[in-house]
């Protein structure tokens, strides 16, 4: 066999061999088995067709990369493992409109999130993350990226249940605090209210209010007091005296740990809320707090890397009887957060969170 004929099958042999460690490099990644993929696809109030497992499997499996900021100004980039939506749609044989408005995704937790957009071009179905080389399950999975190319995590939703396009009118909007802590898009909001907190003992805190949600910034101090636990709470406003509020706002609170029960003291943050505020000249009282969606929380061993946005609460659940109260820790002095609301994902800490220094309030813009 001459030395030509040997050259050629050596050069087909590699390129062989290279093409199976490629194909091998592009093998797409399972669907978790615990993951479950329904999701119906609406225009209006026409069914168009529903996204199953099935139906990933026969589409191309892509990595999209967004770099984006949180609701509280984190920057992160992820990497999910997705499919695009109008790859989807072409396998499901469905026609999407030539003319979009917005999208709706309903959560399966009962969160509702609305998109302006007007092209599917660049949205995607994800089933998870790359962690390096490798796959990472996504709790919060499947997710509604609603475009790829937004730098804002407000362009994704969560436990995606359902997808409606070009929603009727009276769709458009809905509640906020509609149930649970499903999209990581609470409507388009602004932060306008930041709450500062320290104790000076452990009966006194004091909060320093900052106010963004006018055309200037607008700055307070409030501190709610207690002598013990049997007396009449105290409320002072910036430098005026401590005035008496005639009812026992400071609480105690009992916690479940490992060691047994603890008992917890502070103050209910709807009732902090409801005392943001003072007598005008006209001698009615003026709230500093209008009405808002979402709190958020700071606390000082917080990473700038990570996303905190699951251990939100909505104004519905701060205003239950079960309410969120901010306690003192007297092991350091700091500020625990705590509720008797159930968590959809415990990993959050969402109902014991540790050393918070900043409480932030949302409104919708």
């Amino acid at each position: 066999m001459s030395k030509k004929i040997l050259s050629i099958i050596l050069i087909i042999a590699v390129a062989l061999v290279a093409a199976v460690a490629l194909t091998a490099c592009n093998k797409p990644f399972a669907i978790p088995e615990d993951l479950t993929i329904d999701i119906e696809i609406y225009n209006g109030e026409t069914k168009l067709g529903t996204v199953t497992r099935e139906t990933l499997e026969g589409v191309k499996q892509e990595n999209v990369e967004m770099a984006t900021t949180n609701s509280v100004g984190t920057e992160e980039t992820s990497v999910f493992v997705a499919y695009s939506f109008k790859a989807i749609a072409e396998k499901l044989n469905i026609e999407l409109p030539s003319e979009i408005s917005s999208v709706k995704v309903f959560a399966s937790d009962g969160y509702k999130d609305v998109f302006e957009i007007t092209s599917l071009d660049n949205a995607y179905i994800s089933i998870g993350f790359m962690d390096g080389k490798e796959f990472s399950a996504d709790e919060k999975a499947p997710r509604f990226i609603s475009d790829k190319t937004s730098k804002s995590r407000n362009s994704i939703a969560k436990f995606a249940k359902k997808i409606i396009i070009n929603p009727l009118p009276e769709e458009e909007g809905g509640d906020e605090g509609d149930g649970g802590q499903g999209g990581e898009n609470e409507g388009e909001q602004t932060l306008a209210y930041i709450l500062s907190l320290t104790w000076e003992n452990e009966n006194t805190l004091k909060i320093d209010f900052e106010d963004r949600s006018g055309d200037s910034v607008k700055n307070n101090t409030l501190a709610l007091s207690t002598p013990n636990a049997d007396g009449e709470t105290m409320r002072k406003i910036d430098d005026e005296g401590y005035a008496n509020l005639g009812s026992n706002l400071y609480i105690s609170y009992e916690h479940q740990g490992k060691n047994g029960t603890t008992t917890y003291y502070g103050y209910k943050l709807g009732d902090i809320l409801a005392n943001l505020g003072k007598v005008n000249k006209s001698n009615e009282w003026m709230s500093f707090v209008e009405d808002y969606t979402v709190v958020m929380f700071v606390c000082s061993d917080d990473k700038e890397t990570d996303d905190y946005s699951a251990r939100a609460y909505t104004k519905a659940e701060v205003d239950s009887n079960d309410g969120v109260v901010v306690a003192y820790d007297k092991g350091n002095g700091k500020t625990r957060i705590m509720s008797a609301l159930g968590d959809t994902n415990p990993s959050t800490y969402r109902n014991n969170l540790k050393n918070v220094t900043t409480i932030n309030i949302y409104i919708k813009k």
